[in-house]
């Protein structure tokens, strides 16, 4: 015979902890004065940049995804995780490195954690998953016997 499976406490604690390890994150303006070597970005070129550009990452390029390696007064340098073009295209880089000149950038945005987001979505899969625990458990135990009980009523 077999036993019904139950999801426990247990089980809601891992799906919040595997949902806080991926976190909700937002995308913030920032000059580009302020950037950090290391810090991931989101590069969005304008008209003219998607042209100036074009050699290094192909034709119609709208936004890079990546990692500022270094930066001067003219020239911003990453290493590219992910080219979207205008089209809606989005291609994983490998973290080939790419300079793009400062004319080019329309604007540039950091990635941070919303911890107010993270703990919501967190919240929101334990309730879930404690709900699914609750509504498993129940059900398994429908026209089964419970505990040690006899049947005399008692």
């Amino acid at each position: 015979m077999r036993r019904p499976v139950r999801p426990t406490l247990s089980a809601a604690a891992v799906s919040a902890a595997a949902v806080l390890t991926v976190g909700c994150y937002t995308y913030t303006p920032v000059d580009g004065a302020r950037l950090d070597a290391g810090q991931p970005v989101h590069v969005t070129l304008t008209d003219e940049g998607t042209y100036r550009v074009a050699s290094f990452i192909g034709p119609y390029g709208k936004s890079l995804d990546g990692k500022v390696m270094e930066k001067d007064d003219s020239s911003l340098v990453m290493s590219v995780t992910q080219v979207t073009r205008r089209t809606g295209v989005e291609e994983s880089w490998r973290g080939e490195s790419v300079r793009v000149p400062r004319a080019a950038v329309a604007s540039v945005t950091v990635q941070k954690l919303s911890r107010t987001k993270s703990i919501l979505m967190a919240s929101g899969v334990v309730v879930a998953a404690l709900g699914l625990a609750a509504a498993l458990g129940g059900a398994s135990s429908l026209g089964g016997k419970r505990g040690g009980g006899g049947s005399n009523g008692q």
